[in-house]
Order: C-alpha cells, then structure tokens, then sequence
C-alpha cells in the first residue's frame, strides 16, 4: 500500500481529539481500579472514571490546539464512552478490576 493512501486515510483520524480521547480511554479502567478501594459505593467509582475521562479530555482537545468547551466536552464524553465499553466488554470479564484493586493505592 501506498504511503500517501495511508496518510490520507489515517489523517482525518490522527487530527480528530476525539478518537485521540476513545483511544486513549484504554487505560481508565486501569487508573480508576487502581485508585479506588473495594467498598466504594458505583457513584464513586463513576465520579473517579468521570474525572479521569476529563483530563483525557482536556489533553486531547489541548494537543489538537482546540479548546473550546464544546471540544473538550466532547472530548471526554468519547473518552468516557469508551472506558465504560472496554470496562463492560473486557476488563471486568477478565477480573482485572480486583486484581488491581488489591495493588492500588
């Protein structure tokens, strides 16, 4: 494949804060397992993801050069979107959650 075809496939994406913000939202289950402790009611752990998804949100709108409220709003809403469908899909079934709980902090 040509690399030109590449660039221009991959370029709209790699300018997107967005995507940027679903790709990195990889590691939220991670950061949020490792920061909470077993007993913490949901609303706790959701308001720890919630804030995580942020500064995700805010990096990504700010490295893009696009800070405006509404790119960073969106930013983060990608971000936590997507941490909750990687938790749901894998991570939990996977038992990380526990696993890294025990380490956390």
């Amino acid at each position: 494949m040509n690399l030109a075809v590449i660039l221009a496939v991959t370029a709209p994406v790699l300018l997107n804060p967005e995507a940027w913000a679903a790709l990195l939202a990889i590691v939220v289950p991670f950061i949020v397992s490792f920061l909470k402790r077993a007993g913490w009611a949901d609303a706790v752990k959701v308001g720890i993801a919630t804030a995580v998804c942020v500064v995700i949100g805010v990096g990504t709108a700010a490295a893009q050069g696009q800070l405006q409220p509404n790119d960073i709003l969106l930013s983060a809403l990608a971000a936590l979107g997507a941490a909750q469908i990687h938790y749901k899909t894998w991570f939990q079934w996977l038992g990380l959650d526990a696993t890294i709980t025990r380490w956390g902090v």
